[in-house]
């Protein structure tokens, strides 16, 4: 499974992202001011980091890996 990560620049912003996203049927994990998107494969994961590219401010990082990969933690 893949997932698309996205750092943004406040908490609000993060919960906007993830309701709106939640809202579209995508499962969502969210932290303090970054969340990630679950994808089933590449494609589909490289096509909604596209759609989030366009709706984030400019400082947000956007990025397509593999689930779990870049984890300082193991998950839980």
């Amino acid at each position: 499974q893949w997932e698309v990560r996205v750092e943004l620049g406040s908490h609000r912003q993060a919960v906007a992202l993830a309701r709106k996203l939640e809202g579209q049927g995508h499962a969502i994990v969210r932290r303090w001011k970054f969340l990630l998107a679950g994808a089933a494969n590449e494609d589909e994961a490289r096509e909604l980091a596209g759609q989030i590219r366009g709706e984030v401010p400019a400082d947000a990082t956007v990025k397509v890996e593999l689930a779990g990969v870049g984890w300082p933690f193991p998950p839980s």
